[in-house]
């Protein structure tokens, strides 16, 4: 029996093939230097000095939708918004997507994002929900989803629960009304 080894940490990379002679000592190792502490275990930070830390004064890069802001609750759905999602929840994927076909990837994403919620009742939307609709739909999906869900935002037709976890706003909903005309 034939040990294969793969030790990998910043900085270092090590594969190997060992006999099986080397096993106790392997688990010998393990156990010893073992970290049960789980404090200890965040973000590659075990035992490194505090010169390798990186500098707090370079701005830390963050994607496009970090600077959109969490809401508390959902939007509360107006009778205009709840009427279109009713007759939204009738058309298929690719019934929106023809709908769609001339519009931007901001309003595509709107109006899928709508499709999604009005199967679904309580679903928020994750920009893996869109691609993977347009994946299936054999549509090319958009080259920089972030960009596209913030300026959904930005336009108020989206709002933020969580992170990377979107609904509808009514001026969404009112939007997605537009390519069911």
């Amino acid at each position: 029996m034939n040990i294969r080894l793969h030790i990998q940490s910043p900085g270092f990379h090590l594969n190997a093939v060992l006999n099986s002679d080397a096993l106790p000592k392997l688990i010998e190792l393990v156990q010893t230097h073992r970290i049960t502490d789980p404090t200890l275990l965040g973000k590659g930070r075990l035992n490194r000095p505090e010169t390798d830390a990186p500098s707090t004064d370079q701005p830390r890069k963050e994607g496009p939708l970090a600077g959109i802001t969490l809401e508390e609750n959902p939007p509360i759905l107006t009778e205009s918004a709840k009427s279109i999602r009713e007759r939204l929840a009738g058309l298929t994927t690719e019934q929106i997507l023809a709908a769609t076909q001339n519009a931007t990837f901001p309003e595509k994403i709107t109006a899928l994002t709508g499709l999604i919620q009005a199967k679904d009742q309580t679903q928020t939307v994750r920009p893996r929900d869109i691609k993977a609709l347009l994946v299936r739909a054999r549509q090319e999906p958009p080259a920089n989803p972030g960009r596209d869900f913030k300026l959904a935002w930005d336009q108020g037709w989206l709002a933020r629960l969580q992170p990377r976890e979107f609904v509808l706003t009514n001026p969404g909903w009112e939007k997605v009304a537009t390519f069911m005309a």
